[in-house]
């Protein structure tokens, strides 16, 4: 179910069937601050970019070609994870964590570009791999004679690749692909045409509508990228707190949590992350805050994508208003192109819930209401965050002639769900 409602409808929550979850927060302990050491490893990398050029049938690369490629790599980066503390290092740290992304490793599923091990959510596990198939980027470079607009060929083919490989780092800190849509440009009023605006992010893919023009340009992280980044462990000097949510008894909207949203060093944003559970059929947590007009909220329940639980919730939350009346709900994810949370179930991402951008109209008291769908019971992290700023946007081209991805692969979806791997195109 899709509703925006303006002030003065009828509130669409029953207080028979929805129950207040009294809370008590705790901020939960996080390991001490070391920062993230990101190994670039391109052993083989030199083979690899010789299959590309052979595929291609463009000029092989020359050592020193193959020296300014990885320069630019670094350099983008370091532009896309500005404001977090990774260092990025050539050289194999010999102790400690670290993360890899491998560039030399070959796959015989052609259009794969990447692979990450893992969506972890707040970086709770370390030393996870992000391979880049430098092999299947012939398509980047195809349109090249081999010498002519070398610069050009070059420049393309660093960039595609360093913005994979942050892609795929991305996933292994938190960062999923639905995520792009929280973006400058997007709201409710246009899910079902977002002209694009997500291809500018990090996290988009070919199931977002990202070609090769947009893989092509730098892209970075939006606000709410950063704001999962912030939580991720070990990426901030002075991360923004966990809390756990206790539930006590169930009772009205008037004892729901009252939650503070703290501002955050990485991006204009106010937000909160409670990790709770819905323990009870027909039981819900209310979750309030205090909102200023012109500000837009995101908020996200995270359950049926936590690989590290098995006690996963098929969520439903609903926005109220300070009056108490609904403003906004919405039950799974779907995305498809230029289309978000159309409610159709070929579009399917997740059973969890995602609010993108809802404009606040007035000051005042608001609260997000989450509960199980049909009685579901289950874990999960929730995410709330407020943008400071009005947003603008800019769009990332979409239309290609070089159509990313390969037969045996959805490139309507992008996505592909294994327990320890998350795969695009």
């Amino acid at each position: 179910m899709k509703c925006f409602r303006p002030h003065g409808c009828p509130p669409m929550l029953s207080s028979g069937i929805l129950f207040t979850a009294v809370c008590a927060a705790f901020a939960l302990q996080s390991p001490s601050y070391a920062g993230i050491t990101a190994w670039l490893d391109y052993t083989d990398f030199d083979t690899r970019l010789g299959e590309l050029a052979a595929t291609a049938t463009v000029t092989p690369y020359t050592t020193d070609e193959q020296t300014l490629i990885r320069a630019n790599i670094l350099s983008d980066l370091q532009d896309i994870y500005s404001g977090f503390d990774v260092s990025f290092t050539e050289v194999r740290p010999l102790s400690g964590d670290y993360e890899r992304l491998v560039w030399g490793l070959s796959t015989t599923q052609k259009g794969l570009l990447g692979l990450a091990d893992s969506l972890d959510l707040r970086n709770l596990s370390r030393n996870d791999v992000s391979r880049v198939y430098t092999a299947n980027f012939a398509g980047f470079v195809s349109e090249f004679d081999g010498v002519d607009q070398r610069d050009a060929q070059l420049g393309q083919l660093s960039r595609t690749l360093a913005g994979t490989a942050a892609h795929e780092l991305a996933h292994n800190l938190g960062i999923e692909h639905c995520d792009c849509y929280a973006c400058a440009g997007i709201s409710p009023a246009n899910y079902a045409d977002t002209n694009g605006w997500q291809n500018n992010q990090i996290s988009a893919t070919g199931g977002t509508g990202l070609r090769e023009e947009g893989r092509e340009a730098l892209r970075s992280f939006s606000f709410w990228e950063r704001v999962k980044l912030s939580y991720a462990e070990a990426l901030l000097a002075d991360p923004p707190p966990v809390l756990a949510e206790q539930t006590l008894v169930h009772d009205s909207l008037a004892t729901a949590q009252n939650v503070s949203l703290t501002d955050l060093t990485a991006t204009d944003a106010a937000s909160a992350f409670i990790t709770g559970a819905i323990s009870a059929a027909n039981e819900s947590d209310y979750f309030s805050f205090t909102l200023l007009a012109g500000q837009s909220l995101t908020a996200r329940v995270h359950s049926q994508t936590l690989g590290r639980s098995s006690d996963r919730v098929d969520s439903f939350m609903s926005l109220l208003a300070p009056s108490g009346e609904v403003l906004f709900e919405d039950d799974n994810i779907e995305y498809n192109g230029n289309v978000l949370n159309s409610g159709l179930e070929s579009d399917r991402y997740s059973l969890d819930t995602f609010f993108v951008n809802i404009p606040v109209a007035q000051d005042g008291t608001y609260t997000l209401a989450v509960r199980g769908v049909g009685g579901d019971t289950g874990a999960y992290e929730f995410v709330v965050a407020v943008y400071n700023q009005p947003l603008s946007a800019v769009v990332v081209p979409e239309t290609s002639t070089f159509a990313l991805g390969a037969a045996g692969f959805l490139l309507g979806s992008g996505l592909f769900w294994r327990r320890r791997a998350w795969r695009h195109l």
